[in-house]
């Protein structure tokens, strides 16, 4: 994939570079839910982000700002102040870093507004080493 993303960028070429992308897009605009669809899949081989933009109503360069504010989101580290909801929406590869850890109410919504460093105080982990992992699943991703 070329470094900058613009108006010419394919959605394919994005979604090969970053394939948890694919669930992030509904957080731009709901419209990016028919990618799931078996026609949607079809035309995200062919879309680029002005056709995007076109056909979810969303100005080309704020499309762009958001999706380069995900990208940076995707790579930021976790902390351990972080809540774990946010973790599994920016992070979903490391849920099975977090099961692994002994944390299996992934899903609870009570675990959700938590911050990691609760989450392993309740399952007496250590947060440090939970997030030596979590982030080096992340760099490996």
């Amino acid at each position: 994939m070329r470094d900058r993303i613009t108006e010419e960028t394919r959605l394919e070429e994005l979604l090969a570079a970053h394939p948890w992308l694919r669930g992030a897009l509904p957080e731009i605009s709901g419209k990016f839910r028919a990618l799931d669809s078996p026609l949607g899949k079809i035309m995200a081989r062919k879309a680029t982000l002005a056709q995007m933009s076109r056909k979810s109503g969303i100005p080309a360069e704020e499309l762009i700002r958001r999706l380069e504010e995900l990208l940076r989101a995707h790579r930021a580290p976790v902390t351990a102040d972080m809540p774990m909801g946010e973790i599994l929406r920016r992070h979903p590869e490391t849920a099975p870093v977090l099961v692994d850890c002994g944390m299996h109410c992934l899903g609870c919504p009570a675990s959700q507004a938590e911050s990691l460093a609760e989450a392993c105080r309740v399952h007496g982990l250590d947060v440090q080493t939970v997030l030596i992992r979590l982030n080096a699943c992340i760099e490996g991703a």
